[in-house]
């Protein structure tokens, strides 16, 4: 068994106490015995004779070893006491932990509700400093609670970790018990072989001495079947052996313990190669003996990999991708290595470890003078390379160490470009959702993290990932739980979005750059460059599906409003209408609004890039059949300059406009992003105008204070959403220039990518 995440702990500390209580009586009847063995050697010495001497001696061999394992199973019933006090406390902790998130989420669900609420608040309502208050407030309590959530699961965490690290120990002291020789003892002093069976859930000392010798054995006949020296018959017996012991094995840790520890990744590999998987990891057949076998390695690995140490769960994923070989994977083993990842939970280490070597793999290969001969690992291991990723996006902190490690701006650049940049050969067969999970993963913890270093890697992390992405992973098709995964990576940066947009000049694609101060004037946050085209690009990517629209519908709209709410600041005390600082209030709110529409802009913009691109596509591929066509009937010289633009054709009758489906495209690209600037100008205006009301100015002097920066009756666009709008969408083109960006190491899948210097939208 394995604990689940944010559920009670695994254990029974009652059963562990009833064992050690077995154990110590194992103990005590081991010295009755060992007193009648000293009594019957006292009557049997003073006599004479060659059977005599022999009894002596065997009275004596089994008065040493009674006394040794009585000692053997003093310390065990120790051990055992002393455990599962250890497991009730750690168990208790964590329940604690699991009722303080459950009372955080039910804060976070009612806390999320209010604040849906209060933006669907009818218009005539929300004219009110009150209103904008209460949207401050409801947020802030969302933030708080999700803090408590957090802080609850890294104290549950924390429990689980510190009983794992406790059963570890205790498996350390155990270890005697294993030892065949003392059973022997025991059993020949008229004891039980079950009395030495110490298993406890997540214990993983599997002292059972029975299992132990179980799960060697298992091992044993799967080391003689991946030999290949057996004929059919011998070979089908000895996996019909191997199915008993398994089955029989369960989920006794002590079998799996010993199975695996001789067992490594190839001997399953070369067990389960051919055609029992599929490719990603599911059993084909379970009625099989081989589909028996895998179900049960497939639920025995994930908790076995769990009970080791971080160092030993690393070096385990690096041996699942190692053993597999570097060029041409054999048929199945792509597939067993897969479903042995799959089955790691609660383990990122393993996933860490094999994440690492299929790096180092990927970079030799693309490295290699022969990069065809290359190509093969590439397109059999994108079912491993998921899988490792999945697992490893479990873990937000290693997820961030593995793509940025601490602030490494090479490390960085290489590893977005490898994962993030280049696409293995047949595509990622989870269309993108491993990738994106981790990037998700690392960059939120860095950016919600209090070490600044974390800060500062998730935003150069988002820029390199920004950078690489369109040529790589968004350029792919992604599922649309990718695109909610990849979308909420930039969630934390919005206010970033339109720095590269409003350039002038040229600027860096790439790196990080420090926000302006907060209204507390407190320092500003450590945000990411963010190419434009190549942000517009990866944006438009997370937005094919409703999914991801709907998302960034609620994130531009969440960010305008608490943008503009927070620059408002409280409602003084005793507000006084001609107190010159509501001036500057309304300028500084109404900077923000500006500031808001234009990262607004970029995400609106982004949205209709697709279609447009798609129309202008279409209109490439037509214009260059209608002129061959034309071409050839001699209406026209025929060549590359047959039409021009706008180019209006007439072809028996029939009117062919080659323009239309861009101009449709654009027109509506036009027409919603002018809609959605309407309607958040709208809130800006009403927003600004009932936060002065509230400041005791009258409703008609504060709607004409407000006026003359936001105007919503002519629709004419005062904010600055319009041109990052417009070259978001790849209506106009880019104001600024992006300078060229250092390509990572030699030898990076994805670097012809990394030398273009981006500047026309």
């Amino acid at each position: 068994m394995t604990d689940v995440e944010h559920l009670p702990l695994t254990g029974d500390s009652a059963a562990l106490h009833a064992t050690a209580a077995a154990l110590a009586r194992a103990r005590d009847a081991l010295g009755v015995a060992g007193d009648e063995l000293a009594r019957v050697r006292a009557a049997v010495a003073p006599q004479r004779g060659a059977a005599v001497a022999l009894a002596l001696g065997r009275l004596d061999d089994l008065t040493g070893r009674a006394s040794t394992h009585r000692a053997v199973l003093d310390a065990a019933a120790r051990v055992l006491h002393d455990q599962a006090d250890l497991l009730l406390a750690r168990q208790l902790e964590a329940a604690a932990a699991i009722a303080r998130r459950g009372s955080a989420l039910d804060g976070i669900s009612r806390r999320e509700a209010e604040l849906d609420a209060l933006h669907r608040t009818p218009f005539l309502e929300t004219l009110g400093m009150a209103h904008g208050h209460s949207l401050g407030d409801a947020s802030r309590r969302v933030a708080e609670a999700r803090d408590e959530v957090r802080r609850a699961e890294d104290d549950w965490r924390a429990a689980r970790d510190a009983k794992q690290a406790e059963s570890r120990r205790a498996a350390a002291l155990l270890g005697p018990l294993a030892d065949v020789r003392a059973v022997s003892a025991w059993v020949a002093t008229g004891g039980e072989a079950s009395a030495f069976r110490t298993t406890w859930p997540d214990g993983r000392a599997a002292a059972s001495v029975t299992s132990t010798i179980s799960g060697l054995a298992a091992a044993a006949l799967v080391d003689r079947l991946v030999g290949r020296g057996l004929d059919d018959a011998a070979e089908a017996a000895a996996v019909e052996e191997v199915v008993r012991l398994v089955e029989a094995g369960g989920t006794d840790d002590a079998f799996w313990s010993a199975f695996y520890a001789a067992t490594p990744p190839k001997d399953l590999y070369v067990l389960l190669e051919g055609d029992h998987l599929t490719p990603d990891g599911s059993v084909l057949d379970p009625g099989t003996p081989h589909g028996t076998i895998t179900l049960a390695i497939t639920g025995s690995f994930g908790p076995w990999a769990a009970s080791l140490g971080p160092d030993e769960q690393e070096a385990l994923g690096a041996a699942v991708v190692d053993d597999l070989g570097t060029v041409t994977i054999p048929v199945g083993w792509s597939a067993t290595a897969t479903a042995l990842l799959g089955a790691v939970h609660g383990a990122s280490r393993v996933h860490r470890g094999a994440l690492e070597r299929l790096d180092a793999q990927r970079r030799a290969d693309a490295a290699s003078l022969g990069p065809l001969a290359t190509l093969p690992f590439e397109r059999d291991s994108r079912f491993v390379m998921s899988a490792a990723l999945s697992g490893l996006a479990e873990s937000p902190e290693e997820s961030l160490r593995f793509l940025a490690g601490d602030g490494d701006q090479a490390l960085v650049a290489a590893r977005s470009a490898l994962w993030v940049g280049a696409v293995p050969l047949g595509g990622w067969p989870d269309e993108g959702e491993g990738v994106a999970a981790v990037v998700r993963a690392a960059v939120e913890h860095g950016a919600a993290s209090p070490v600044p270093t974390d800060r500062e890697s998730a935003a150069l992390l988002l820029s390199r990932v920004t950078w690489d992405a369109p040529d790589g992973l968004a350029g792919t098709t992604l599922s649309p739980t990718a695109q909610t995964d990849l979308a909420a990576a930039y969630a934390p940066y919005v206010e970033a979005f339109d720095r590269g947009f409003a350039a002038q000049e040229p600027f860096d694609a790439v790196g990080v750059h420090r926000g302006p101060p907060g209204a507390d004037a407190s320092g500003g946050r450590v945000l990411p460059l963010l190419e434009p085209e190549a942000l517009s690009r990866t944006l438009s990517a997370t937005m094919a599906s409703p999914d991801g629209v709907r998302f960034w519908d609620a994130t531009m709209l969440a960010h305008h409003d608490t943008t503009v709410v927070d620059a408002l600041g409280p409602t003084p005390s005793r507000p006084d209408p001609t107190d010159p600082e509501l001036r500057t209030g309304v300028l500084r709110a109404l900077d923000a609004h500006d500031k808001a529409m234009s990262d607004v802009g970029v995400i609106v913009g982004s949205m209709h890039r697709a279609d447009v691109a798609s129309a202008v596509e279409a209109t490439e591929r037509y214009e260059t059949h209608i002129g061959f066509l034309m071409g050839v009937v001699g209406d026209v010289a025929p060549g590359p300059a047959v039409l021009t633009t706008p180019a209006l054709a007439v072809v028996d009758g029939y009117l062919v406009d080659l323009d239309s489906g861009v101009t449709t495209a654009v027109d509506r690209a036009r027409a919603e992003g002018t809609a959605e600037s309407w309607v958040l100008r709208s809130r800006g205006h009403d927003l600004v105008v009932a936060a002065l009301v509230a400041d005791g100015v009258p409703p008609q002097d504060a709607a004409v204070r407000v006026s003359a920066f936001v105007r919503t009756e002519d629709g004419e666009d005062r904010s600055g959403f319009g041109a990052p709008f417009q070259q978001a969408a790849d209506l106009a083109p880019y104001r600024g220039t992006s300078l060229a960006v250092p390509p990572p190491d030699a030898g990076t899948p994805g670097t012809w990518s990394l030398s273009r210097a981006s500047g026309v939208g």
